[in-house]
């Protein structure tokens, strides 16, 4: 590093825009972000999603070239929100795997959950993202 550069001195701030505080902490924006990442890999093609979506939840699909779907949803409100989500056009996983970024999970890995009838019970905590993995 040179000092005073642009590198030297966005590293000697601590304003929530990285990934990595200069005290070495990783930002829950991190966490986040692999959500995404480390689910959603380059050959998945994002799929439509259809019907009302709750208010402040937000929803992405995608479909691997293995049959892997994954829902990743993010609850933007401070109270838990349970709804189901439908999966259609394919053939649903008999179960979906959550994984879970919140105030006290950092990718946390829960207990599997049954998709019936092609419906996902998705549960979701207060402000918090979470994505459903299943094959």
């Amino acid at each position: 590093l040179v000092p005073g550069s642009v590198v030297d001195r966005a590293i000697d701030t601590d304003d929530n825009e990285g990934l990595v505080c200069k005290d070495g902490r990783v930002a829950k924006r991190y966490y986040t972000f692999g959500q995404f990442s480390k689910f959603i890999r380059p050959n998945h093609n994002i799929v439509g999603i259809t019907g009302t979506v709750r208010s402040n939840v937000m929803l992405l699909a995608s479909l691997g070239p293995d049959g892997t779907v994954v829902v990743v949803a993010i609850n933007e409100t401070t109270a838990a929100v349970d709804f189901p989500i439908t999966i259609a056009g394919g053939t649903a996983p008999a179960s979906m795997t959550p994984f879970v970024t919140s105030a006290s999970d950092d990718i946390a890995e829960k207990d599997a959950v049954t998709v019936t009838g092609g419906v996902l019970p998705a549960s979701l905590p207060a402000m918090s993202v979470t994505t459903y993995v299943g094959m």
